[in-house]
C-alpha cells in the first residue's frame, strides 16, 4: 500500500494468551473480509525497541490510496464482518489510564513533502 498505519498499543498481562489465541483464530478473517484498498499487514509483539511507552503490541494496516485511509474510520463502523473484527481486535488494547500506546503513518518518501 502507498500509506501505513502503525498502533501501538499494551494488552492487559493477564490477557496475553487470550489475545494469541483470538489472533490464530481471526487474523486469516480479517484478511478475508478487508475492504479494496485497506490491507491488515498483521499484528506482532515488539520483541525489541528503543521506543518508550509505545506498547507491547503493534498491529500494522496499509491503505492503497489516501481516499482508503480517509474511510478507514467509516468502514469499522459499518457493523460489517471486518468491522466486526476490528473491534474485537481493539478491545484488547488496554485501555487503564497511562496504558502505553501510539500510531505511526508512513508514507513512501516520493510523496512526502520535505519535514523539518
Amino acid at each position: 500500500g502507498a500509506l501505513v498505519i502503525e498502533w501501538g498499543y499494551d494488552v492487559p498481562f493477564n490477557k496475553h494468551e487470550e489475545f494469541k489465541t483470538w489472533l490464530i483464530a481471526n487474523e486469516a478473517k480479517i484478511v478475508q473480509y478487508q475492504p479494496e484498498g485497506i490491507r491488515y499487514r498483521g499484528t506482532y509483539a515488539v520483541s525489541a525497541t528503543s521506543e518508550k511507552h509505545s506498547g507491547l503490541y503493534r498491529t500494522i494496516w496499509s491503505f492503497k490510496t489516501l481516499h482508503e485511509l480517509e474511510t478507514f474510520s467509516d468502514e469499522i463502523h459499518t457493523g460489517s464482518n471486518f468491522a466486526q473484527l476490528v473491534d474485537q481486535l481493539s478491545a484488547f488494547r488496554d485501555r487503564e489510564r497511562g496504558a502505553d500506546n501510539s500510531q505511526q503513518m508512513y508514507q513512501p518518501v516520493r510523496c512526502a513533502h520535505r519535514l523539518g
